[in-house]
């Protein structure tokens, strides 16, 4: 399990980014609605999470090199990252206003989507490894996102931006909930925890004894009957 750790290390620090570019997603139009106005402010929604998909295209091709040689779909990634550049495009046309609003919706639940396929292909080689059925969980949040996602499309333009930004934070939080909890058990692998001191138990059952014991005594017994 040794040279997961590396992986799993990397997999908790890209749910913390993830988690953060939610944050911004949503943040940043409606911090700068004082100054713009609602269209621009959702092309920047719109730049931002083409931004984020660049960056997270490239931390994907990191995670591929990070998975160790036995883990034999981990090609997979490549497939996530291309993903990511052709939803980059598809954002930035959408940004410009050459795709509708309703767009944004149907495009990022398609890269969820899209992402939850692979991710299944990686999770079984990381569930031959540990046996732990969590490792298909962030594939699992991908596609509850992928399905919920779309009924955001007929809501209005400040409530898709939330819908996007928690959909995204719900995948960063799967990250990071996973590789946090897989860091756990290869401390626990390497490192078990020490049986519990039982002295308590024997002196306390030894007390018990000796009460017993004395009670028992003819002497004793004879007095508590006088």
């Amino acid at each position: 399990m040794k040279d997961f750790r590396e992986y799993w290390t990397f997999l908790a620090i890209r749910g913390a980014v993830t988690v953060v570019a939610a944050m911004i997603i949503v943040a940043t139009p409606f911090g700068a609605a004082w100054i713009i106005t609602i269209p621009v402010a959702l092309a920047l929604t719109a730049d931002c999470l083409a931004a984020y998909s660049i960056f997270d295209g490239a931390v994907i091709v990191l995670l591929n090199r990070l998975l160790p040689a036995r883990a034999r779909r981990r090609n997979m990634l490549f497939a996530e990252t291309a993903v990511g550049v052709v939803v980059c495009a598809l954002l930035f046309l959408v940004a410009y206003d050459l795709l509708s609003l309703k767009a944004l919706v149907w495009i990022v639940a398609a890269q969820f989507a899209a992402g939850a396929i692979i991710e299944s292909f990686v999770a079984r080689d990381t569930h031959r490894q540990y046996g732990c059925l969590s490792c298909y969980s962030i594939s699992m949040v991908l596609a509850f996102c992928a399905v919920a996602l779309p009924f955001a499309s007929g809501l209005g333009a400040a409530q898709i931006t939330e819908a996007v930004g928690a959909c995204v934070a719900l995948y960063g939080l799967s990250q990071f909930a996973m590789g946090a909890r897989m860091l756990f058990v290869e401390y626990r692998a390497e490192h078990p925890a020490p049986g519990m001191s039982q002295a308590w138990r024997q002196a306390l059952t030894g007390t018990a004894e000796r009460t017993t014991e004395i009670s028992a005594h003819p002497a004793i017994t004879a007095a508590v009957h006088v």
